[in-house]
């Protein structure tokens, strides 16, 4: 039996649902999708592990590529990796890298982006943008042939 502050259980028609405190002191109630109370239980202890490790729980619904794009823009321009420039961000001395990103991403949910997508702004960005295939992919790490020692 859990005491009180440490969650709660509730079947809601044949669906359980599982409650907890979050960080902000607020209530909330999620569905665990799952006939089965077990389900339930596991899902609220992860949440309870999340809390615990300061990490607030995201409702991915509504996450956007906007909040994604404000996250990488924070952090680049907190670690020295990038700049702004009024609105714009500077990474290596270039502007409007993330344009083609917020033409094609912009306003999306998070959850709506697939690898279909992916793959079609892949193909997007080689029609209209003339961009080579090699600019869209991560080059392999190279590494310098080892060179030995000449004998004496």
């Amino acid at each position: 039996m859990r005491t009180r502050g440490e969650g709660g259980l509730e079947k809601i028609g044949d669906i359980w649902y599982f409650s907890y405190i979050n960080l902000n002191g607020k209530q909330v109630r999620r569905s665990s999708g799952s006939k089965l109370k077990q389900v339930a239980v596991e899902m609220l202890r992860n949440a309870k592990e999340e809390l615990a490790k300061g990490i607030a729980a995201v409702d991915t619904r509504k996450l956007f590529y906007e909040d994604l794009r404000a996250i990488l823009v924070a952090d680049y321009t907190a670690n020295g990796k990038a700049e702004m420039d009024g609105e714009d961000l500077v990474i290596s001395g270039k502007k409007g890298v993330l344009k083609s990103l917020d033409d094609f991403f912009g306003g999306m949910a998070v959850q709506a982006i697939t690898t279909d997508t992916l793959r079609r702004f892949t193909a997007k960005r080689k029609e209209q943008d003339g961009v080579a295939r090699s600019s869209l992919q991560p080059k392999p790490c190279q590494t310098p042939p080892y060179v030995h020692p000449r004998p004496t």
